[in-house]
């Protein structure tokens, strides 16, 4: 609110999200490094390295830290829960997963899956495994529809008035196919991708050429933290300026933008 005035082309979102991360910044200096590699060691080994209140609760009490430090605590589980979850599998591991999804007499088991497989993965996060494995189990879902069902949900998204509607488009779905033991899950995912498609398409390529140019900076400026942070804002600004749903915006840059670095800083 004080800052605002002096802001004036700069949307509150931003300036909020710029304010969070100086005082982070500021906040996470406090800790010594002792305790930094102690709260990174407690978010590695927990069983639920996604709970950040409950992480910052058992480790206020491990630590024995006073209250005053709770919201830089906070932040710095935030910073090592993210991390740890986003820690990337390699090409050969992903291929393993899918190996043994596919010779699974349980294949849509994903929990039973990931339990026999996190053995054989000691170094990845179980919540990047059951993403993994999710994936691998949708993919094939949606390879097993049929290319009627398919053509039929494309032409739908493309047709509907709220083609940024997921959840609402599924149900639309369910009942115009009519189709007993269709898979929910296999169509959500690719509503989502017809979805994005879509909108893929709506964009110029002065858009497209801005989007890149302006993502090809903050790459070169940026450490990766901040610069996805930045990105969010950036793409939350295009959002209102250009009309196109800010998770579409998000999602092309991330899969399309940044999957190459070298590519947009070229």
């Amino acid at each position: 609110d004080e800052l605002q005035p002096s802001f004036t082309n700069v949307s509150r979102h931003a300036l909020l999200k710029t304010i969070q991360r100086i005082v982070t910044s500021m906040s996470n200096r406090i800790f010594t490094d002792e305790v930094k590699e102690s709260v990174r060691q407690h978010v590695n080994s927990s069983p639920h390295p996604e709970n950040i209140v409950l992480l910052r609760d058992e480790l206020e009490s491990k630590l024995g830290l006073d209250r005053m430090h709770r919201a830089a605590l906070y932040h710095l589980v935030c910073d090592y829960s993210r991390q740890h979850l986003h820690t990337k599998m390699t090409t050969e591991q992903k291929q393993l997963v899918k190996e043994h999804v596919e010779n699974s007499p349980h294949p849509n088991d994903v929990p039973l899956l990931c339990d026999e497989l996190q053995p054989s993965f000691a170094n990845v996060s179980r919540y990047r495994l059951l993403k993994t494995i999710r994936d691998v189990v949708t993919s094939k879902s949606i390879r097993a529809l049929s290319k009627d069902v398919k053509e039929s949900v494309r032409q739908h998204v493309t047709d509907s008035l709220h083609p940024e509607n997921w959840i609402l488009l599924c149900d639309e779905l369910e009942v115009k196919l009519g189709q007993e033991g269709l898979n929910r899950t296999a169509i959500y995912h690719l509503v989502r991708k017809c979805s994005h498609q879509h909108f893929y398409a709506q964009l110029t390529q002065e858009q497209k050429q801005e989007l890149r140019k302006k993502v090809g900076q903050l790459v070169d400026s940026l450490p990766s933290q901040q610069m996805i942070e930045r990105i969010e804002e950036l793409c939350f600004e295009y959002h209102k300026e250009w009309n196109f749903p800010q998770k579409f915006l998000v999602s092309h840059v991330r899969r399309n933008l940044l999957k190459n670095v070298k590519s947009i800083t070229k």
